[in-house]
């Protein structure tokens, strides 16, 4: 599995979602190890052969559903990369297979009720300074004091939120090498926003260019705020309202990220539209079984 999630017992079980590719959805899920496999669901059972690993004829799609016909091909085997009924903490995921990007937990209402009171004042700050300075065109370089200070405040903000996930999987890290782990778990690369009183403004993609030997360089707007951080006399011009507005963004795009597109009010909509989002993957999929979620570290040490 690529993305650092881990599914492990003592008999090495993994699962596996039946995939309907002409319906559209998942018929089944099933629980294989080495030596047989059987639906989560009671009914169907298979026992290896001689010498087979049914796991690896799963992901080489060697089996094909009970009584399927052979020349059917309308179906696939998607190996999850986390159990039925377990989730990732602060990364959200496709539910069930289909195009609702959620989160499942109700154990972090506090931490998501502070984040939108946190995105709120700061888009309250950057509306602010757009009522005199309008984004856009030569504008994009105007810099100037409430435009550093937002720019600090709004990264010091990004940074509380990528150490949260981390430290909510079990990972200690405080740096930018820590946080690009962040990346791939919540595809953040594939985010992109428009803001919505503003429709000249081209798409906004913080993340686009984060890169794993250059983590702080490569994001110029978190580059800006870190050289600011550092000597703010010398690098006065580099928090521009460009550099402002990327980090403003990022923040609305790690709460959907982690918590899905719920945990935008009304009011944050009206600033931020999503422009693109990840699409559903089978093996991004919380799949619930029992209805009862329980909490499964990502392994950030193998993303």
């Amino acid at each position: 599995m690529s993305d650092g999630s881990k599914i492990s017992t003592k008999i090495d079980t993994r699962y596996f979602v039946e995939y309907w590719l002409s319906v559209g959805s998942v018929n089944c899920t099933w629980r294989v190890t080495r030596a047989e496999a059987e639906t989560i669901q009671p009914g169907q059972k298979i026992i290896a052969e001689p010498g087979e690993n049914l796991i690896e004829s799963f992901r080489n799609g060697l089996r094909k559903p009970w009584g399927l016909a052979a020349n059917r091909t309308d179906w696939c085997f998607k190996e999850l990369s986390v159990a039925p009924d377990h989730y990732h903490p602060r990364i959200a995921r496709a539910l069930g297979g289909f195009d609702l990007w959620a989160y499942p937990a109700e154990t972090d209402r506090e931490f998501i009720a502070r984040g939108r009171d946190h995105l709120s004042a700061i888009v309250e700050q950057l509306s602010g300074i757009f009522r005199v300075v309008e984004p856009g065109g030569s504008n994009a370089e105007a810099f100037g004091p409430s435009i550093m200070n937002l720019l600090i405040v709004a990264c010091t903000e990004v940074e509380a939120q990528w150490k949260s996930v981390l430290q909510a999987n079990g990972y200690a890290g405080n740096n930018t090498k820590d946080y690009f782990k962040t990346c791939e778990a919540l595809r953040l690369k594939e985010y992109s926003v428009l803001l919505a009183p503003y429709p000249w403004l081209a798409p906004i993609q913080p993340f686009a260019n984060w890169a794993s030997d250059r983590p702080t360089g490569s994001l110029a707007w978190y580059d800006a705020y870190n050289s600011v951080k550092h000597d703010r006399y010398t690098n006065y011009s580099k928090a521009t309202l460009s550099h402002c507005i990327s980090a403003v963004s990022a923040i609305a795009i790690l709460l959907v990220a982690q918590f899905g597109a719920t945990a935008l009010t009304g009011e944050h909509r009206r600033m931020f539209e999503f422009q693109s989002v990840p699409a559903a993957r089978l093996d991004y999929t919380y799949l619930s079984i029992k209805g009862e979620w329980k909490p499964s570290n990502f392994d950030f040490d193998r993303s």
